[in-house]
């Protein structure tokens, strides 16, 4: 259940997240990494990122780019991924998350 919760917060997934979290905590109310986990993305969602945030990190904001020109090229598993990274230091932001579904569509329909 933490695992599940932790991968889908690293995902940019944070109501997936927040409900394992929530569960982990019907079963063991003290539980350290649920209860720092809930808060992390209560923070988030008091403090959203946005594009401008990622522009100002120079590391990630090549992350980005790179998986922008995967994108654009074609090569969606390798943008999603890359994506993922960027969601590592800025999980919640919505733009990444736009474009990870964006990229899942074109898997998708490939398919």
């Amino acid at each position: 259940m933490i695992g599940d919760g932790v991968e889908a917060f690293y995902l940019g997934r944070l109501t997936v997240s927040e409900g394992k979290f929530n569960d982990a905590l019907k079963l063991s109310p003290r539980n350290i990494v649920a209860n720092e986990y809930l808060n992390r993305i209560k923070a988030l969602r008091q403090h959203p990122t946005d594009q401008a945030d990622l522009e100002k990190d120079e590391k990630v904001w090549k992350i980005y780019l790179n998986a922008l020109e995967h994108y654009r090229i074609g090569e969606y598993e390798q943008a999603i991924e890359l994506w993922q990274e960027v969601l590592k230091y800025y999980p919640g932001n919505e733009q990444t998350l736009n474009n990870i579904t964006q990229a899942r569509l074109r898997l998708q329909s490939k398919e």
